[in-house]
């Protein structure tokens, strides 16, 4: 029977963080729980820009009555296929949008205008000035008021196939000049590359990697986006846990040529529509609607894992190494393993110093342990070992590795570093456990005992410490001694799971002290807790063997045979307490059956012979 206890968590370092989540069960209280999801901040306006104006005018007549309803500091983004050079819808918008924030002097809203940008035609200027006439009166108005402008362009520019990288810089370099801070869409397999052309200016990337994505690609470039700078606030917040894979923040995607409202992004690639914007006009609700918790831990870490590119171009590394280091504990907690992996490798990536890889191949590591892929385990905490800021802690977790995969003395020469180390970040309680169970079970149990001693001084989990003794004093045959450190065990209120290891030694003991009358209530007890333990079976059907009662010593071995069909010991005990009720033909079978599995059962090879010489 194995003598390995309970789940064992530190509560120190990196990992301690993991385990006070679970233990938590995975909910951190925190502010950011608080915000009301049903008012958008982000809402993307999917045009078409070839519409009559008839359209036009009926679609920007049902957006009024909802913009009251929006948060009040929001970004609209619009965007359509291959905008036309004179944009009269954005600025029919512009216009409407204005209207709405003089009856509102509290609200601000930020406008991102996807603009194409092709080569230079002499009238672009004059149309992009145009365009931010629209501000112009706000503008007038923070300078004379000292404050922010209530109404920002933050133009997109999207250039056109074939457009030189001067022609676009030249364009991003007009609206800097005027303060309206630009974007920038590259697109192709040498986007990255282009991002050069504009080196030293303040100018946000979206990379694309496929050359022709129209509107889509570029919402899509707009949802994760989105969602990696809500992960990242919540980081700097200090959110973690259900924080970070709670909702996000309310994002809104109206199609003016169907008339649907979608919840968020998500909602918008599976065509999973809120109503139309006309019902919702009507409608004195708020725009309701959230996604499943499920549908939204996975859709942040799907859009984190996209941004690799844009973190790159926007010289945002650090930033994205906070934010999937995060996350990776975040899954950790939630035990999604899997996901843990993939975001705590894109962390490590993205770092640019030892330690910051060191603590994401940590993450790493715990997240293979937990899955009990020992050799990948073992592998990323050796990837941290070189850098990290506290070698000891990583020795201790390569030894829980080595201790998983029961190769003990070498989990003994990792706990022996972490030891020596004088790490505080390792739990003490912890490293005692590990090093006494690990001297048991290659049987040094004088070596166990002053762990053993150790981690009593600490208080924690006093049950399982006094187990353990008892398991070196039966190691060492000292059953009476064995049997009162088990029965105190018993007393202290061992963990459920651990109850049945506790009773099976005490009936141990008890068997090995001739007491078969007194072990036999005990192993009962045992058996209710481990109903598949067939070692268990084993032991309370010799003690009733040794007691006369043979019947209930036939209905226990074949409880350990249903458990495990191939246990030749079994046949045979059963074979034996068969022959002493009388039942000789199928003790004769049970014998035969124990030999075919184990012919070195000397006692079941001689009674066959007895059995069968005497039948004849």
């Amino acid at each position: 029977m194995a003598v390995e206890t309970g789940d064992r968590r530190d509560q120190g370092g990196l990992e301690g963080r993991v385990s006070r989540r679970r233990q938590e069960g995975g909910v951190v209280s925190g502010s950011m729980q608080m915000v009301d999801r049903r008012i958008p901040e982000t809402v993307v306006l999917q045009i078409d820009h070839a519409a009559s104006p008839e359209r036009r005018k009926a679609f920007i007549e049902r957006l009024e009555p909802i913009l009251p309803r929006l948060n009040w500091r929001t970004h609209l983004f619009i965007v359509g296929e291959d905008p036309p050079d004179e944009m009269e819808f954005v600025r029919e918008l512009m216009q409407a949008l204005a209207r709405f924030l003089m009856e509102r002097p509290f609200v601000s809203l930020y406008v991102h205008p996807v603009l194409q940008i092709g080569p230079p035609d002499g009238t672009e200027s004059a149309r992009w000035e145009e365009l931010l006439d629209e501000v112009r009166p706000f503008q007038q108005q923070a300078y004379e008021q000292q404050t922010e402008a209530r109404l920002l362009i933050l133009p997109i520019l999207d250039p056109a196939a074939g457009t030189a990288d001067r022609d676009w810089v030249r364009a991003a370099q007009f609206f800097l000049e005027r303060v309206a801070k630009p974007a920038v869409v590259l697109r192709g397999w040498a986007a990255s590359e282009r991002v050069r052309a504009a080196a030293g200016q303040e100018i946000r990337f979206y990379i694309e990697s496929e050359e022709r994505t129209g509107a889509k690609g570029l919402i899509r470039q707009l949802w994760i986006n989105s969602v990696f700078e809500d992960l990242l606030e919540r980081a700097r917040a200090g959110g973690e846990g259900a924080d970070l894979l709670s909702p996000c923040r309310t994002h809104r995607v109206i199609d003016q040529r169907s008339d649907k409202v979608y919840s968020c992004f998500h909602d918008w690639s599976i065509d999973r529509p809120l109503g139309t914007l006309e019902e919702i006009a009507r409608s004195a609700d708020e725009i309701a609607g959230d996604c499943g918790p499920e549908a939204c831990a996975g859709c942040i870490s799907r859009s984190l894992c996209s941004m690799t590119e844009n973190l790159i171009a926007n010289d945002r590394r650090a930033e994205g190494r906070k934010v999937h280091f995060e996350l990776a504990l975040a899954f950790s907690g939630k035990e999604q393993h899997r996901e843990g992996i993939e975001h705590a490798a894109r962390a490590r990536d993205l770092a640019s110093v030892d330690s910051d890889r060191a603590g994401a191949s940590i993450i790493k590591g715990l997240c293979h342990l937990d899955l009990r892929e020992f050799e990948e385990a073992e592998r990323a905490l050796q990837e941290a070992a070189g850098g990290a800021e506290d070698p000891g802690l990583v020795s201790f977790h390569r030894g829980r590795v080595q201790f998983e995969w029961r190769d003990y003395i070498e989990a003994l020469e990792r706990f022996d570093e972490a030891l020596a180390s004088g790490s505080e970040a390792v739990p003490r309680a912890d490293l005692y456990y590990y090093m006494a169970v690990s001297h048991v079970h290659i049987q040094e149990y004088s070596e166990a005992r002053p762990y053993l001693e150790r981690w009593s001084q600490t208080g924690k989990l006093r049950s399982t410490m006094l187990y353990y003794r008892g398991l070196c004093d039966i190691g060492e045959e000292k059953f009476e001694s064995g049997l009162t450190e088990l029965q105190a065990s018993e007393r202290e209120g061992p963990a459920q799971q651990e109850m049945g290891n506790v009773l099976f030694y005490s009936g141990f003991c008890l068997k090995e002290l001739s007491r078969y009358d007194d072990a036999i209530p005990v192993l009962k007890r045992a058996a209710e807790f481990d109903p598949g333990e067939i070692a268990v079976f084993n032991l309370l059907g010799f003690c009733f063997y040794k007691t006369g009662r043979h019947a209930e010593a036939v209905g226990c071995f074949e409880r350990a045979i249903g458990i495990d069909p191939r246990s030749a010991i079994d046949y045979a005990n059963l074979a034996r307490n068969l022959r002493e009720i009388g039942r000789s033909e199928q003790a004769i079978a049970m014998y035969r059956k124990a030999l075919s599995l184990d012919p070195n059962i000397g006692f079941a090879r001689d009674q066959l012979r007895i059995l069968t010489e005497s039948r004849d």
